[in-house]
Formats: structure tokens, C-alpha cells, sequence
């Protein structure tokens, strides 16, 4: 018999490493240049003018052959140049992971471009007893006109495998397109574990992308692995804009108030995710920062 109140840490352990990176057996993404990502802009534009995010984003996803992919475009109200600089420096990317309440700390290596994330469960939990796992950092490109840099990792927890995210971006009327794109892939243990956990105690989770309306014209939006891919790749997107807003403050200020606009950005969209209260969050970030301080070599958020 399954054990369904175990359900949610393995279904947890698999969606988690989902939201931070990729691997990079998979294709690189479709808009591998500034003309190519220009062109998809323009494609998307409708749509983020339509947005039901009362903000100019669009999410995608799908589940196909043991592949799940999910993806985001949007518009950054900060200057390309400001994005271009800082998402060049693995101390930002940490500072950004570590906002999701599931990522209990993140260290770097600028030598060989690397990171290790400490994760866990949604509350808090002391960095050095949560599973680590490594990231690669490629930087593909970062003209005046286009960037785009990748993580990967090879595998993943239970069978799943092949992890990667990319993240582009062009300059646009001041401001800044975005897209990040993300995959894995996943073997039958993962898809009958998962299977069974939305079904019982995940049943009500879901994502943001409309697959139809009831009868009183209400949209009903997507569930299951899809959803949680949209969860977790709208946390990281918000998380962009809450970094590169803390920028403007003095760097002793900027975790405090990452934290604080990063748990109001969210709560924007609760019914999808709201996991926390405020100063549940708050008090589990300041005590998981806290405790990998004392490291020598590790280098947490600033």
C-alpha cells in the first residue's frame, strides 16, 4: 500500500530541484539570438498586453515523453544593462534561489562556476543537514543587445535527470524582455509517485495557465506536474524583479527587503502561492542565513 502522507516529501524532493536548474544534454532554447528573441517578442506581445497577471508576463508549459518544460516571458521594469551586469555574478544568482522558502542556503565558486544549493522543506531547516547538490553556470552570451547563461546538473532526485535553465534577455524601450526557460526529464517512478500525490494531498495546487472555465465563466487552470512547474518558475521570475529592485538600497538593507517584497510579490497571486506566513518566512530565512555564515569557504547571499 502507498504511504500517501509520505507522498508530498518525494513529490517535494522532485519538484524542487526542478526550480532551479537544468541540464544541458536538452536543446538550448529556441531564441538563441537578440534577432531570434526580438521575433518572439513580437509574437508574444498580444499576449502579455493580455495578460491575467495584471503584468506583462506569459508562462507555457507541457508534459510530453517524459519531458517537463516550463517557461516565462516577461518584461522587467529595470534597464538591460542593470540585468546584463548582475545576472553575470553568481553572488546574484544565490541571492535570487534562496528567496523560494524550499532553498535553505546557496554558496559559489567563481573559479570554476559553480553553485551548491541546500535544500529542504518549506519551513526552516539548518542548511548543512539539507541535501546539496551542484550547479554548472555557463555564460553564453552578453553583448549590449542580447544575454543569455544557462545552469545545469546531470541528475536529480529519484529518477529524475537532465536539468537545465536558460535565461535570455534583450533591452527593450528602457526596460528589459525576459525569457527563462526550464526542463527535466523523469522515468516511471517519478511519474507514478507524482501521479498518486496530486490526486490526494496536492489535488487543490495549481498553476497559471487557463485550460477552460466553468460553468459561471471562471477560468479553471492547470494542475498536477504542469502546475507545479508554473508555481515554481513564477517564484523565481518574481524573484528577479524583487532582486533587481533591492539594488537601489544600501548593500547591508537588501536581504531584509528581498525577503519582504519577494513574500509580497507572491501573495500577489496566493491562491497559487501561498505556502507561508510572513513572519514564518521571514524568521526561517534570517535563521538558515545565519547558519552558514560561520563557513569559511562557503559565500551565502548577501
Amino acid at each position: 500500500m502507498i504511504n500517501v502522507a509520505g507522498l508530498h516529501r518525494v513529490v517535494w524532493r522532485v519538484g524542487l530541484t526542478v526550480t532551479v536548474v537544468l541540464c544541458g544534454t536538452l536543446p538550448a532554447a529556441a531564441s538563441d539570438t537578440a534577432e531570434a528573441l526580438r521575433e518572439r517578442y513580437a509574437a508574444q506581445e498580444p499576449k502579455l498586453h493580455a495578460s491575467v497577471f495584471d503584468a506583462p508576463i506569459y508562462v507555457e508549459s507541457d508534459d510530453r515523453n517524459g519531458t517537463l518544460r516550463g517557461e516565462i516571458y516577461g518584461v522587467l521594469a529595470r534597464p538591460f544593462s542593470l540585468v546584463r551586469t548582475h545576472l553575470q555574478q553568481l553572488s546574484s544568482w544565490c541571492a535570487l534561489l534562496t528567496l523560494h522558502f524550499n532553498i535553505k542556503a546557496c554558496t559559489y565558486h567563481n573559479d570554476d562556476g559553480t553553485l551548491q544549493v541546500y535544500s529542504g522543506g518549506k519551513g526552516y531547516e539548518n542548511p548543512q543537514k539539507a541535501r546539496q547538490t551542484e550547479f554548472v553556470y555557463m555564460l553564453h552570451a552578453a553583448s549590449p543587445e542580447f544575454f543569455h547563461a544557462s545552469f545545469s546538473s546531470a541528475g536529480g532526485p529519484f529518477d529524475t535527470y537532465d536539468y537545465r535553465l536558460d535565461i535570455q534577455a534583450i533591452p527593450l524601450n528602457g526596460q528589459t524582455f525576459a525569457h527563462v526557460r526550464f526542463s527535466y526529464r523523469y522515468r516511471l517512478f517519478t511519474r507514478m509517485m507524482s501521479a498518486t500525490y496530486f490526486a490526494t494531498l496536492g489535488r487543490n495546487k495549481i498553476g497559471f495557465s487557463a485550460i477552460g472555465t466553468d460553468k459561471s465563466g471562471n477560468p479553471i487552470y492547470v494542475k498536477g506536474r504542469i502546475g507545479a512547474v508554473e508555481r515554481n518558475i513564477m517564484r523565481y521570475y518574481l524573484g528577479l524583479q524583487a532582486l533587481f529592485e533591492s539594488l537601489t538600497l544600501p548593500e547591508e538593507q537588501r536581504f531584509e527587503w528581498r525577503l519582504r517584497r519577494w513574500f509580497s510579490l507572491t501573495e500577489t497571486y496566493a491562491r497559487q502561492l501561498h505556502e507561508l506566513d510572513e513572519e514564518e518566512y521571514l524568521e526561517a530565512k534570517r535563521r538558515e542565513r545565519l547558519d552558514m555564515l560561520p563557513q569559511a569557504e562557503a559565500r551565502p547571499a548577501k
